[in-house]
C-alpha cells in the first residue's frame, strides 16, 4: 500500500472512530472492528467467499446477468472479448478464490 493511500485509511478511521464516539454510527457489538472501520461501517464482519467458482463460469454469469438492450451491441462484444482473454490467460477451471496478484499483473 502506498503512503497516500495509507495516510486515507488512516483519516478514514479516525472519521469513523469520532462518528462511533459521537453516536452517530452504531458499532454491533460482535462486528470486526477493522473490517467495520474499514467499511465506513458498512461490514459487520470480514466476507466469506460462499462458493468455489471457476473463473469460466463468472465470466459466463456475468454476461447472462447483463439485462437485454442494457448496454449497446459493441460494449456487449467488447465485454465479451475482455472475458474470454482472461478465461484463456487465467484458465476458465481456475478458481476465483485461488487468483493470485503475480496472476493478474500479467
Amino acid at each position: 500500500m502506498d503512503r497516500r493511500k495509507a495516510d486515507a485509511a488512516a483519516v478514514r478511521i479516525s472519521e469513523n472512530i469520532r462518528l462511533v464516539r459521537e453516536g452517530r454510527m452504531e458499532m454491533p457489538v460482535d462486528a470486526d472492528v477493522p473490517t467495520f472501520l474499514l467499511s465506513d461501517g458498512k461490514l459487520g464482519e470480514k466476507p466469506k467467499a460462499i462458493c468455489n467458482l471457476a473463473m469460466g463460469i463468472l465470466f459466463d454469469s456475468y454476461i447472462a446477468s447483463i439485462p437485454d438492450d442494457a448496454l449497446e451491441q459493441t460494449s456487449l462484444k467488447t465485454a465479451r472479448i475482455h472475458a474470454k482473454h482472461l478465461a484463456r490467460i487465467l484458465g476458465a477451471g481456475k478458481l476465483l478464490r485461488s487468483v493470485t496478484t503475480s496472476d493478474l499483473q500479467i
